[in-house]
């Protein structure tokens, strides 16, 4: 037995999102995302001289109305709760 709340994420997300009318997809690229987000430039993989992270630049396509945003919602709301920066912060330039 393990130790672990959450033995498969991507699972539990799909789980936890299931009443939303959003493709499956779309959820699961969210879970995905989601992950990425959280892991920053915390985690990396060192390769020869590079340094390679989990940088991921996921677009939900599809008609309007197809839940796009929907999809979105519940990922934003996780990594908003834990304090995930999604874009980097621009610092003012004085006139």
């Amino acid at each position: 037995m393990s130790d672990r709340e959450c033995l498969d994420w991507i699972k539990t997300y799909l789980v936890y999102d299931e009443e939303s009318e959003s493709p499956t997809l779309f959820k699961v690229w969210m879970a995905i995302g989601t992950i990425a987000s959280a892991l920053e430039r915390k985690c990396y993989i060192k390769w020869k001289r590079d340094t390679i992270y989990p940088n991921l630049y996921i677009v939900l396509t599809g008609p309007p109305g197809c839940r796009k945003g929907t999809a979105m919602r519940p990922a934003k709301q996780f990594l908003d709760k834990i304090g995930v920066n999604l874009s980097a912060k621009l610092s003012r330039v004085r006139r």
